[in-house]
């Protein structure tokens, strides 16, 4: 938020990965992923590991991944055309990592 009133429009700040906890949690997440896929309940219905890839185990290679695969959002906006459909488009922002 901008301030206290509400009635403001919020600023929208694209800053995922500007700070290293931000890191750490995303490797986290990689790391968790793979310890709920490894639980007994999955094994009837996993294959292999796509994405990042079984190798892909260090801080270092996660982080590299992480660089080459997820440097930037894809936004969906849309508005509403003359006729009343629904115009849809997506854009991106700059590497943020």
């Amino acid at each position: 938020m901008r301030s206290a009133d509400p009635a403001e429009a919020p600023e929208i700040r694209f800053n995922y990965m500007s700070h290293p906890d931000d890191w750490a949690e995303f490797r986290a997440c990689v790391r968790l992923t793979r310890e709920i896929f490894e639980q007994k309940a999955f094994s009837e219905y996993k294959g292999h590991e796509i994405q990042p890839g079984k190798d892909v185990v260090s801080d270092e290679a996660i982080d590299a991944f992480i660089r080459e695969h997820a440097d930037r959002p894809s936004i969906p906006a849309g508005r509403r055309g003359w006729d009343g459909r629904m115009i849809l488009w997506r854009w991106s922002i700059p590497n943020c990592g």
